[in-house]
């Protein structure tokens, strides 16, 4: 059932556990403040790392400050519906977006003898829907938190679905073919360990799909929210599937409908690698290059910040004009 999404947004952003941790990416913990506004006025800060240049919030709210965020009110906020149904996803335009995205894998034939895939954040399992439109026979399996969209995914699909990355049965290690995460890496806490452990799951020749919105297309202050907790470009995306163990062999970027432009990679477990999950070398070369100004989004970032505070004060202006003696006796004037 559908429900109005401002009518019931509650979440106290400001009293929520919070905690300032270094970069995910490449560990260093000197960054640079390129925005201060968010799209629900909860009064994010959004900063760029010096060191990789991962654009990512700081301070961020601590794991038990997102679980209770995701409970309480994160489907209100961002959908505005608290049970999934056949009308909330056309409503979301998610059949057609996913129909693409099974489309885009079928052209890299990386469903092709793929016994299972895993949708990690499968939601209420619409990309399991477009897998069987698209002939997908094989086993599907997802993580999702949402108990209400869990049950969805799993009567409606009949999909093995757990609720989170720690819950995956061992079992499945090293039998999945294809693992995805549409538009869900923006919101992990620990991207690069994530991706590593998920790596353990994939069977022989199978595949890893991450989608993400691109923050070097970045254009507005709806751009910038709590769910979000870093913002990939094709550079940092890059470095984060290499530090996870990965050998990328497609990134690009792409404009799925009903989202914003975005970044999509496939790739797979590096030569080197093995499914122990063992750390791997950052690499920041295709981030930070010297000589090039600042990483990609830190200016689109900073321009969004800026019109939003331009926004502001000439808002604030307004009132205190209209307020005036002065001015109230000016517009009198102009009206005879």
């Amino acid at each position: 059932m559908q429900e109005s999404a401002p009518a019931r947004r509650s979440f106290d952003y400001a009293a929520a556990a919070k905690e300032s941790v270094a970069c995910a990416l490449c560990g260093q913990a000197s960054f640079e403040r390129l925005a201060t506004i968010d799209r629900y006025g909860m009064g994010l800060a959004t900063v760029g790392c010096r060191g990789c240049g991962l654009v990512q919030t700081r301070p961020r709210l601590t794991i038990s400050g997102f679980a209770d965020f995701y409970r309480q009110g994160y489907r209100r906020y961002y959908q505005g519906v608290v049970e999934p149904s056949e009308a909330y996803v056309r409503q979301m335009r998610k059949d057609g977006r996913l129909d693409a995205t099974v489309a885009w894998l079928r052209a890299d034939r990386v469903l092709d003898g793929a016994a299972s895939v895993l949708d990690v954040g499968c939601s209420e399992g619409t990309l399991f829907a477009a897998l069987r439109r698209a002939g997908f026979s094989g086993l599907l399996r997802g993580v999702e938190p949402s108990d209400s969209f869990r049950a969805y995914t799993r009567e409606r699909h009949g999909a093995e679905v757990v609720a989170s990355e720690s819950d995956l049965p061992d079992d499945w290690r090293g039998t999945i073919g294809l693992v995805t995460l549409i538009h869900v890496l923006e919101h992990v806490a620990d991207p690069v360990p994530t991706l590593a452990h998920l790596r353990t799951f994939l069977a022989p020749g199978g595949h890893l799909c991450i989608d993400v919105p691109d923050v070097a297309e970045y254009s507005s202050v709806n751009d910038l929210h709590v769910a979000h907790i870093f913002h990939f470009g094709a550079g940092t995306l890059r470095s984060t599937l290499v530090a996870a163990g990965y050998e990328v062999l497609r990134l690009e970027p792409h404009r799925p409908a009903g989202h914003p432009p975005s970044v999509r990679a496939l790739a797979r477990p590096a030569v080197a690698s093995s499914n122990a999950a063992p750390e791997a070398e950052t690499d920041t070369s295709r981030a930070v290059a010297p000589g090039e100004g600042e990483p990609p989004g830190w200016a689109e970032v900073r321009r969004i910040n800026r019109a939003r505070h331009r926004l502001a004060f000439k808002r604030f202006l307004r009132s205190t004009l209209a307020r005036s003696r002065f001015y109230t006796a000016l517009r009198a004037r102009r009206r005879r």
